[in-house]
Formats: structure tokens, C-alpha cells, sequence
């Protein structure tokens, strides 16, 4: 089994180990949110990481896929604005797992992208992520968005 993991190729996860991983998903993870944040997009603001834990704010919400949208499109545009800045600000980087479970949404429909331990600099990643969330919003709320038009957005191409 081969697999992409930050621009580096893996041979095999079980030969790696355990707590070195921790400890870079962890690092990983703080430094994603550091400069998403830094940028204005929409994450939990970091506090600090120690070993294997990333100390974050704390956001009052639900997850996307338990939340009863009233602007589907608002939300959807924070959600693309957010892997924006992550890839246009931060390097090329992606989320790595973007989905309605890594969305949470207050009740001003406010949103934060959580999870970002597995975030890495993959082009393939960045289409997966994208397809996944805006097939949620096409099947949820019936919001269609063209693929490549919201490729090229997030790249910063438009």
C-alpha cells in the first residue's frame, strides 16, 4: 500500500511510528489553523499544542450535517472561502477530509472548519475535498456549484 501524506510517499503506515505520527498531525494540525486564522478564515482560533493535542477556542455550534440551514449559499461560500485562504495563503494547502462533519454551525449560521490534522499540500486531495462538500450542499439543499468554477476560486485563478 502506497499513500500520499504530505508530499511524501509511505510505504506502509504500520512501519512507521505511532507517536511521531501523533506528534505531526499535532503540529501539523496548530500550524494549519495558525495561518488559516491569520488570514481571516473561518477555524477555531490555536492557543498552543503539547505532544499529541492542539489547544483550540472553543465555538458553540452543531455539525453542518445536523444544522436546518436558512442560507445554504452563505454557508457554503464561507466554507470555499475558508479552503480559499487555506490554499491561496497557506502554501497550497488542503483540509484533507473536507465534509459535513468537519463544518460546525452556529445558530447565526456562523461557521468553523475543524480537523485539520491530516491537511497536506495534494492536488488530488483539494478536488476530493471540494466534490465531497459540494455534493452535501447539491443533495441537502439542492445548491449546485460548477466543479472547475469552485476549483479555480479556491485556487485564486478568479
Amino acid at each position: 500500500m502506497e499513500e500520499e501524506v504530505t508530499g511524501k510517499k509511505i510505504d506502509n503506515f504500520h512501519d512507521r511510528n505511532w507517536v511521531s505520527m501523533t506528534l505531526e498531525n499535532a503540529r501539523r494540525e496548530y500550524e494549519a489553523l495558525q495561518c488559516i486564522k491569520n488570514n481571516m478564515g473561518y477555524v477555531p482560533s490555536p492557543l498552543g499544542f503539547s505532544t499529541n493535542a492542539v489547544a483550540m477556542e472553543y465555538f458553540e455550534g452543531v455539525p453542518l450535517y445536523r444544522a436546518e440551514l436558512q442560507r445554504p449559499d452563505y454557508v457554503l461560500d464561507s466554507i470555499l472561502g475558508t479552503m480559499r485562504i487555506a490554499y491561496k495563503y497557506c502554501g497550497g494547502l488542503t483540509h484533507g477530509d473536507m465534509s459535513q462533519y468537519n463544518v460546525l454551525v452556529n445558530e447565526n449560521e456562523e461557521i468553523v472548519v475543524i480537523d485539520w490534522p491530516q491537511a497536506n499540500r495534494n492536488e488530488v486531495t483539494l478536488l476530493k475535498d471540494i466534490s465531497r462538500i459540494l455534493e452535501f450542499f447539491e443533495k441537502q439543499y439542492s445548491v449546485e456549484r460548477d466543479l472547475e468554477e469552485v476549483l479555480n476560486y479556491v485556487k485564486g485563478y478568479s
